[in-house]
């Protein structure tokens, strides 16, 4: 008996979002992120396990440019939010 097995990789939608500046466009617009999960598969169907994140892109809502953010930029931008929450 064998198994088939894999990866797959899905980018999902952050629940952050707010307004900084586009390096694309120049303008003060709403950003937001998408995270790349990475999850296994099992004779090609996905299991609903989230291994982990490989990349975190931003993402222009105006002119749809993104690019990809480190982990410790991610933390910078969002941890004003997770700090007005906990207040």
């Amino acid at each position: 008996m064998f198994f088939i097995y894999g990866f797959k990789y899905q980018l999902e939608d952050d629940t952050w979002r707010g307004e900084l500046e586009c390096p694309n466009c120049g303008r003060v617009t709403q950003h937001m992120f998408k995270l790349e999960k990475k999850y296994p598969t099992l004779f090609f169907i996905k299991i609903p396990i989230c291994l982990k994140i490989t990349k975190r892109h931003l993402v222009c809502t105006q002119c749809g440019a993104n690019r990809n953010v480190k982990k410790k930029e991610y933390e910078e931008i969002t941890q004003p939010v997770i700090n007005q929450i906990e207040q």
